[in-house]
């Protein structure tokens, strides 16, 4: 009996299918706090011995959660059309429009405004700074150490936003090619951790060739084992193919890994490249499987309402922490002690960060939102919930 028959029948082994999940937005702020955890050597390199070394790991759990989120809403929308009219296709224009919406105009207002600063305070050379922004504006920055030119300081975070750009066009065409086979979860799931150990392959074998680990810690062909993963996890869930039990075993297991890697790992960790990434990203994937479950430890944590507010604005707050930080260096000088600055930039971030999200992101979801809400509910029951939605407050977005 296929998923789709299955579903007919009111089984419990009918396919998942992803609503309004406040806890993810918990996962989110766990996610951008060990980032900003790490990065706190950008306020002053001497704390770099007992900042949250492997805080940087924050990374692979926000991409491993938009891979999951954005399989999920994709094969939400797939399994609504099949069920109305027989087909597996989807909107792909209107999934392009959601994206761009989602990331661009944040992005792009932090560019600009960093590039104010630049040359305007900094006298930075103007014709140089436009030129070094430009990948970034094009989705492109991951591979600007491999081309030698690598983005302005305060936005060498911006690598992972192009990297999860990339990411969306890769699932939104892996699914749009299997949109006729998603009743066969478990080859599909296979294939995708057959190629998840591919990428993984390919990137020891590039770092025993010599590779740069910056290039390899960046470049779309040596994480997108993170994005594979993501993308098997929500197939797996949907699929119910992990109990209840197991996923919350799992989950919670590998949330105390992810934690003693926060803690402990480098960067420059050779491990981390020969395999190491995958690890931590079926760790991730885990922990969004029991997470969006409501399974385990972990989930539970995840609904703790100061770690949803952070969630809520870690888009905005990752766009603009570390420009802050080190404007505030400059400002108030490298000398002063890092409490003095820590009480400057930690606030401002957050306050910048919030206003950015009402301005630049829940404005411009909010016509995909009601769209996404209409589409999901049937027209005689319109739902306040969507699969772009975060908690039942309201439509919301399916983010990062």
């Amino acid at each position: 009996m296929t998923a789709r028959s299955q579903a007919g029948t009111g089984r419990a082994t009918a396919p998942r299918s992803l609503g309004p999940t406040p806890r993810l937005d918990g996962l989110r702020g766990l996610a951008i706090l060990a980032v900003l955890g790490t990065h706190v050597v950008f306020l002053d390199s001497g704390s770099a011995t007992w900042s949250l070394r492997g805080g940087f790991l924050g990374v692979d759990v926000f991409l491993g959660l938009s891979a999951f989120l954005i399989s999920a809403v994709l094969l939400r929308e797939i399994d609504q059309r099949r069920a109305r009219t027989g087909g597996g296709a989807f909107d792909g224009a209107h999934f392009a429009r959601r994206r761009f919406r989602r990331l661009y105009p944040a992005m792009s207002v932090l560019i600009l405004v960093a590039g104010v600063v630049a040359i305007g305070v900094l006298h930075r050379d103007a014709a140089e700074r436009i030129r070094s922004s430009i990948p970034a504006l094009a989705f492109l920055a991951n591979w600007q150490r491999t081309w030698g030119d690598p983005l302005p300081f305060e936005l060498v975070h911006l690598w992972s936003l192009s990297l999860e750009a990339q990411f969306y066009a890769l699932m939104a065409l892996t699914f749009f090619l299997a949109r006729r086979h998603l009743d066969h979860t478990r080859a599909i799931v296979a294939l995708l951790l057959g190629a998840a150990v591919v990428v993984a392959a390919w990137r020891w074998h590039l770092f025993d060739s010599g590779v740069a680990m910056a290039e390899l810690y960046e470049r779309t062909d040596t994480r997108a084992d993170s994005m594979f993963l993501g993308m098997a996890a929500a197939l797996a869930w949907r699929g119910r193919l992990l109990g209840h039990r197991s996923t919350a075993v799992l989950g919670t297991v590998a949330a105390a890994g992810l934690l003693v890697a926060f803690a402990l790992v480098e960067v420059s960790s050779e491990w981390l490249y020969r395999g190491g990434f995958t690890v931590i990203s079926v760790a991730a994937a885990l922990v969004v499987m029991a997470v969006a479950t409501g399974a385990g430890t972990i989930a539970r944590g995840c609904e703790w309402t100061p770690l949803r507010m952070v969630g809520e604005i870690s888009y905005s707050l990752y766009l603009w922490h570390l420009p802050v930080f080190v404007w505030t260096v400059m400002l108030l000088g490298d000398g002063r002690p890092l409490a003095l600055k820590a009480v400057v930039a930690v606030p401002a971030s957050v306050a910048i960060a919030w206003i950015s999200y009402v301005l630049f992101e829940r404005s411009a979801l909010a016509p995909w939102r009601r769209s996404a809400a209409g589409a999901a509910a049937p027209h005689h029951q319109r739902s306040p919930g969507s699969p772009l939605s975060g908690t039942g407050r309201g439509p919301r977005r399916a983010r990062r």
